[in-house]
């Protein structure tokens, strides 16, 4: 056998040995995040999520703390949902102890992030290209039209929210600019009905240091 076919022998060996790997890391790691999510480990379920995910629940926590509402007027649609809520639903005497970890932790325990029951969830074809993959979203064994992302960090795949998160404010949006209410009053009328309690002024202003 020649060189040259020996080593596309052995280049295509460790490509499928990577994948296969990657395949099972990703549906470990989907398991461990479905697990800690119905678990309401918010602690559990934070280690699993990536930089990106991160980096939205620390800047949600900094308008939080420091925006004003002409800040906020002017955030993305998912951005500002989440700063209003937060607002909403935390009070400030308890925000003041809490990191963005722990912010992370009291919304999931409270069911404010995956509101909705993930225990029926499976993930069914993969494609993975380099340190991002994408997963089909089953719900019973059967594909529905949603999509769970995972990025690779330090050699470890993470569970990526940003693009539900995105997903999910291009969908809103849509429903909103075909309504009649504004996005603000969208916003808020989603807020109380969710929590069952009548806002106030003061979500658009930042926790008093």
């Amino acid at each position: 056998m020649s060189p040259k076919l020996w080593l596309t022998i052995l280049v295509v060996f460790f490509f499928f040995t990577g994948y296969s790997q990657d395949n099972t890391k990703i549906r470990e790691v989907f398991s461990a995040y479905k697990n800690a999510v119905n678990t309401k480990n918010g602690i559990a379920t934070y280690s699993l999520i990536n930089q990106s995910t991160i980096a939205f629940y620390q800047q949600v926590w900094d308008h939080c703390k420091k925006a004003d509402s002409l800040t906020i007027s002017k955030c993305p649609f998912e951005e500002k949902l989440w700063v209003l809520t937060t607002r909403h639903l935390i009070p400030q005497d308890l925000a003041k102890q809490l990191t963005a970890k722990e912010l992370f932790a009291y919304l999931l325990r409270n069911k404010w992030i995956h509101k909705e029951d993930i225990s029926q969830l499976e993930i069914g074809e993969l494609e993975i290209e380099g340190s991002y993959a994408i997963a089909q979203m089953q719900y019973k064994g059967e594909d529905i039209p949603y999509f769970f992302q995972f990025e690779k960090e330090n050699g470890s795949w993470k569970v990526n929210l940003i693009s539900m998160l995105e997903t999910a404010g291009r969908n809103v949006e849509a429903v909103i600019a075909s309504g009649s209410l504004s996005e603000n009053k969208f916003i808020i009328e989603s807020i109380e009905k969710i929590s069952g309690k009548k806002t106030n002024k003061a979500i658009w202003l930042p926790y008093k240091s």
